[in-house]
């Protein structure tokens, strides 16, 4: 068995500086929208004008090596399909899939 402890640290080190370019990536999105509503809200109130609602977003697709994932997320309402988005990380991929539900209109429900 061959172990280079260097190398793993190297790795480590490298995963653990992509999980901190995405963390921060997502810190940079949520602190521009401060005071603003982001996509899944504006959905959710949107679709709330109808009365109840079920809002639901399923990961249907995980792609890629742990450190450069790409999810697609299905955003559905009452179980009806709305839209589908993608991204790098499940937030990103649900608020992709909430804005094309909005620039749809919600034709789906």
């Amino acid at each position: 068995v061959f172990s280079d402890s260097g190398i793993i640290k190297q790795a480590e080190k490298a995963r653990d500086v992509q999980e901190m370019a995405k963390i921060k990536e997502e810190a940079e999105i949520a602190s521009k929208n401060v005071g603003q509503k982001d996509y899944k809200t504006v959905l959710q109130e949107e679709l709330q004008k109808k009365g109840s609602v079920e809002i639901e977003y399923t990961i249907i697709k995980e792609e890629g090596p742990d450190h450069n994932k790409t999810f697609v997320v299905e955003v559905s309402c009452n179980k009806k399909y709305l839209a589908t988005g993608q991204g790098s990380t499940k937030k990103q991929a649900e608020m992709e899939a909430a804005k094309t539900a909005l620039k749809n209109g919600g034709k789906n429900v």
